[in-house]
């Protein structure tokens, strides 16, 4: 049998580190910007309780509620699965499946080297709510351009953007 990854590293992580490390996660992987601490140190424990001072755990040990969290917690790097087969006597195979700390994603983590957060995706029409209003123009007017039905915003307004626009719409676009 191959003990190789049976134990990754001798790192052991505290409560705090763990709350930590799960904390810049769900800061990286979810749309939520702050999970209150009370939950994370709940999570944290639930983790803590599974794996105590061992690298990975079996997977028949799991309720399926916290198979779910271990699902989640594995898309976000934390956890990591492995599986081992093995011939019984009557020459079926047995498959064993582990969830396993994924001790390297986790000091990253904690050391600052993940967890950037994600640029907010902006919806390509708020565009034109962060342009000024002298971009508006039309060349040789002092009205606006509205986009209140009169005009196709996805059309060329008559009489042309203002240059002012036209440059800034081509930067944009590189």
């Amino acid at each position: 049998m191959d003990f190789e990854g049976l134990v990754h590293s001798d790192t052991v992580f505290t409560l705090d580190e763990i709350v930590e490390a799960l904390k810049t996660a769900f800061k990286e992987h979810c749309d939520t910007e702050v999970v209150e601490e009370v939950y994370l140190r709940m999570l944290a424990e639930t983790m803590l309780n599974f794996f105590g001072y061992t690298s990975r755990v079996l997977d028949n040990m799991l309720q399926p509620e916290e198979r779910e969290v271990f699902y989640t917690l594995e898309d976000m790097g934390l956890l990591r699965t492995e599986r081992e087969e093995t011939s019984l006597y009557d020459g079926r195979e047995w498959r064993i499946n582990y969830w396993v700390l994924n001790t390297e994603v986790i000091l990253e983590y904690l050391n600052g080297e993940r967890g950037v957060e994600r640029p907010r995706e902006m919806d390509p029409s708020e565009i034109y709510f962060t342009l000024p209003e002298e971009l508006w123009e039309r060349m040789g007017e002092d009205k606006t351009l509205s986009f209140d039905g009169e005009h196709n915003p996805r059309e060329s307004p008559p009489g042309g953007l203002s240059p002012q626009l036209d440059r800034l719409l081509k930067n944009f676009k590189k």
